[in-house]
């Protein structure tokens, strides 16, 4: 079984939400969003996987800022499911 990576656009954003910088996280954040809702099927499900997870261990991160840009994100990814 081989395991399928996120795109590297994806990977990206995930720096960039546990930015100190606000204004970073938000943008990555959106990004991500914007990014998810554009995908086909596939990429989508692979990407949508990989992000919830990622986002979901986030919230625990002892990374300055990196628990409000996970939360964020996190929210905003929810809403593209249901």
């Amino acid at each position: 079984m081989t395991t399928q990576r996120p795109s590297s656009q994806i990977l990206q954003y995930f720096w960039d939400l546990a930015s100190t910088d606000e204004s970073a996280r938000l943008a990555a954040a959106t990004d991500l969003v914007i990014t998810l809702s554009k995908e086909t099927d596939e990429a989508f499900k692979i990407d949508i996987d990989y992000s919830t997870k990622r986002l979901i261990r986030g919230l625990a991160s002892s990374r300055a800022g990196a628990r409000q840009g996970f939360a964020v994100a996190l929210t905003e990814v929810r809403s593209l499911i249901y």
